[in-house]
């Protein structure tokens, strides 16, 4: 679907590439760089932190449980989507931001989580299972709340 879209927006894979790529630089997100409406690796790139900063409406998604999709005044195309970031709802402070899977790299994500002012951003790659990476997410925040910082 990514490549349907890009193909009709860009007219091919590579000049929506070339679009998104300056779209992010007019962002800020200079450690950004896409190859491909998917954004897949091993080429394309990007920082957590500039996405952040850069994506309000699909962070503010990511926070919830469940989103839905559609509009109110037709129901039919509603549909009510999951969060895979268990960390949602369950972990103090996990305000976002994304998961996801492919074969070369495993079950990954991007966890943000804010507690006493300080946000921490944590990246898991190549966990075995969606339950692996967030145990690890988890785990990586919990070091960097720690008083110490850091510490273990």
């Amino acid at each position: 679907m990514a490549v349907v879209l890009a193909e009709g927006v860009g007219g091919s894979i590579e000049n929506f590439a070339d679009l998104m790529n300056g779209h992010a630089q007019r962002l800020g997100m200079t450690q950004s760089h896409f190859v491909n409406p998917t954004a897949c690796p091993p080429t394309s790139r990007s920082s957590p932190r500039a996405t952040w900063r850069s994506w309000p409406a699909p962070r503010s998604k990511s926070s919830r449980s469940t989103t839905t999709t559609g509009t109110a005044w037709h129901p039919v195309w509603q549909e009510v989507l999951r969060n895979y970031n268990s960390l949602i709802g369950r972990y103090p402070g996990a305000d976002g931001m994304k998961t996801g899977f492919i074969c070369a790299s495993g079950f990954n994500l991007v966890a943000t989580a804010t507690r006493d002012g300080k946000r921490l951003i944590a990246v898991v790659l190549g966990a075995p299972s969606s339950a692996g990476r967030a145990i690890k997410a988890a785990q990586l925040l919990e070091r960097g709340f720690a008083p110490t910082g850091l510490a273990g």
